[in-house]
C-alpha cells in the first residue's frame, strides 16, 4: 500500500461505503477490533438496563404478566448479549463476530416486540416506544455497520407490524405506529451512514499517515545507504588519483610540472566539494552523533593554526590566534569543534578578501565564545542573512574555483548538534567576524591533557544546552 493508493481512494470517494479490495480488507481489521472492544461496555450497558426494565416490570404491569415478561428478558435477550460479549474476548473470525453482533441487536428487538405482544393479549396498554428506543440502542450506541443495522432495524419493524396485525390491533393505530417506525428508522440510517461515512475518512487519514511515515523512513534508509556508499565508492578511486598524482615527477624543463599542479589544485578542489555534501547529507540524515568532552580553547586553537598556516601563508594572509585564560575550555567533540573552526577560516581565507585573521576564544556567561575575525571587505545585510543557509554563495568572480556553498551551512548543522549557537557582525574597524558558542568547562593541565571541571553548579545546565561534566 502506497500513499498514492490511498490519495486516489480520498478522490474518487466511498459514498456506497466500500474500498478497494486491499483498503476494504484492512478496514474490515481495523474495525472488527474496533467493535470488539466497543462490545464489553455496550454489552454491560445493555444488561444493566435488562435489570432496570425486570424491576419496572414488577412494579408496573400484572404479576402474571410480570413473570412473563422478565421471563423473556432472561431467556432471550440475556443470553443474546452474553454470547456477544463472550466472543468479543475469543479469537472467532470477523464475519462470525459481527454475525452474533448483529443477531444479539435483533434479539433484542424482537423481546421487545413479544413483550409488546404479550401485554397487548393480556390488555395492558403497553405502548410501542419500546421498539423506537431498541431502533436508536442499535443505531448510535451499538454502531454497527450502516448495511447490518439497516436490515436488522427492518426486521424488528416488520415483525412488530405483523405482531400488531395479528393481535387486531386498530388499522389506524398500526399505521401512526409505523409511520413513526419508519421516520425514526430513516433518521437512524442517515445517521449510522453518516457515521461510518466519517470512520471510514478518519480510517483513511490515519493509513494515509502511517503509509506516508513508511515511505518516509524507507526513503530516509535508501537515502543512508546511498550516502555510505558514497562515501566510500567514491572516496576510494579520487583517493587513488591523489597518490598517483603525488608520485609523479615532471622534468624540470617542461610544462608537465605546471599541468600536474594544476591537476593536483582540481583534484583537491573536487575531494573538498565531494566532502561537503555528503557531510552536509550525512547531518541532515541524523548520520552523526556528537561525543562530547572537555577541551582547552588553547589546545583546539593551536592544531588548526598548525594545520591551516601553509594555506593562509600562500595566499598572503596573516592568521593568528588568542586562546585567552589558559583555563578557558569548551565541552565539545574534537573533531566536530575541529571541523567547525576549519570551516570558519577557510571560508575568511577565501571570501574575506583579508590580510589578516584572529582566532580567539573568550568566556560568556556559561559559554565560550570562539571568534574568527579578519579585515576584509565585511558582509551585506542580505548576505548575513543568508550566509548559513545550504548552498548559497556570493557573488565573487574573483575566485578561481566556486564552492557550492555549504561550508557555512555544515558550521550551522554541526554547532546545532552540539547543543550550541552560531553567527556573524560587521566590525566596526572592517571585515567580518564569525562566531559561535558553546558550554564552557575550566580545564586543568595534568599530566596528559585537560582535565574538564564543572562550571555550573549541582543540577544546573548551561544556557547552551549541556550540563558540564567532569571527564
Amino acid at each position: 500500500m502506497t500513499p498514492d493508493r490511498v490519495q486516489e481512494q480520498k478522490t474518487a470517494g466511498f459514498r456506497k461505503l466500500r474500498f478497494s479490495p486491499e483498503l476494504e480488507a484492512l478496514y474490515q481489521r481495523d474495525r472488527d477490533q474496533a467493535m470488539r472492544l466497543r462490545c464489553r461496555p455496550v454489552t454491560a450497558s445493555a444488561l444493566a438496563l435488562l435489570v432496570l426494565y425486570a424491576l419496572l416490570d414488577l412494579v408496573m404491569l400484572p404479576s402474571e404478566l410480570a413473570q412473563q415478561t422478565i421471563a423473556v428478558r432472561s431467556f432471550v435477550t440475556c443470553p443474546a448479549i452474553l454470547l456477544a460479549w463472550g466472543l468479543s474476548y475469543r479469537p472467532v473470525s470477523a464475519d462470525t463476530f459481527n454475525l452474533t453482533y448483529t443477531a444479539a441487536y435483533v434479539a433484542g428487538g424482537l423481546s421487545v416486540v413479544l413483550i409488546i405482544a404479550l401485554a397487548r393479549l393480556d390488555r395492558f396498554p403497553l405502548p410501542y416506544e419500546g421498539v423506537l428506543l431498541m431502533l436508536m440502542f442499535g443505531y448510535f450506541v451499538m454502531g454497527l455497520t450502516f448495511r447490518a443495522a439497516s436490515a436488522a432495524s427492518a426486521a424488528i419493524i416488520a415483525a412488530y407490524l405483523v405482531m400488531e396485525a395479528m393481535v387486531d390491533t386498530p388499522h389506524d393505530v398500526v399505521v401512526l405506529n409505523g409511520v413513526f417506525l419508519f421516520t425514526a428508522n430513516v433518521m437512524g440510517m442517515v445517521g449510522s451512514w453518516l457515521s461510518e461515512y466519517r470512520q471510514r475518512a478518519h480510517f483513511l487519514d490515519r493509513v494515509l499517515l502511517d503509509e506516508s511515515r513508511r515511505f518516509a523512513e524507507q526513503e530516509n534508509a535508501r537515502k543512508t545507504h546511498l550516502i555510505t556508499a558514497a562515501s566510500h565508492d567514491l572516496r576510494q578511486p579520487l583517493n587513488v588519483i591523489s597518490l598517483m598524482l603525488e608520485n609523479l615527477t615532471p622534468a624540470p624543463s617542461s610544462g608537465e610540472a605546471a599541468l600536474l599542479g594544476r591537476l593536483k589544485g582540481s583534484m583537491a578542489h573536487f575531494n573538498s566539494l565531494l566532502g561537503s555534501v555528503l557531510d552536509i547529507s550525512r547531518l541532515q540524515q541524523n548520520m552523526v552523533q556528537p561525543e562530547p568532552r572537555g577541551l582547552a580553547a588553547s589546545t583546539v586553537l593551536d592544531q588548526l593554526v598548525r594545520g591551516l598556516e601553509g594555506d593562509a601563508s600562500r595566499r598572503g594572509v596573516e592568521l593568528n590566534c588568542d586562546p585567552g585564560d589558559p583555563g578557558n575550555g569548551v565541552l565539545a567533540d574534537p573533531q566536530l569543534l575541529h571541523r567547525i573552526l576549519q570551516n570558519l577560516v577557510l571560508n575568511s581565507l577565501e571570501h574575506s578578501g583579508a590580510d589578516a585573521i584572529e582566532l580567539t576564544a573568550r568566556p560568556v556567561a556559561d559559554c565560550l565564545r570562539f571568534e574568527v575575525r579578519d579585515n576584509g571587505r565585511g558582509l551585506t545585510s542580505a548576505t548575513m542573512e543568508k550566509v548559513f543557509e545550504p548552498f548559497f554563495r556570493t557573488n565573487n568572480k574573483a575566485r578561481e574555483r566556486q564552492g557550492l556553498g555549504l561550508g557555512l551551512a555544515i558550521v550551522k548543522e554541526l554547532t546545532e548538534l552540539m547543543e550550541g549557537r552560531c553567527g556573524v557582525n560587521n566590525l566596526e574597524t572592517g571585515g567580518a567576524c564569525f562566531w559561535f558558542e558553546m558550554p564552557a568547562v575550566i580545564v586543568a593541565n595534568r599530566g596528559t591533557g585537560p582535565r574538564a571541571v564543572p562550571g555550573p553548579g549541582p543540577g544546573q545546565h548551561s544556557p547552551c544546552g549541556y550540563a558540564p561534566q567532569a571527564e
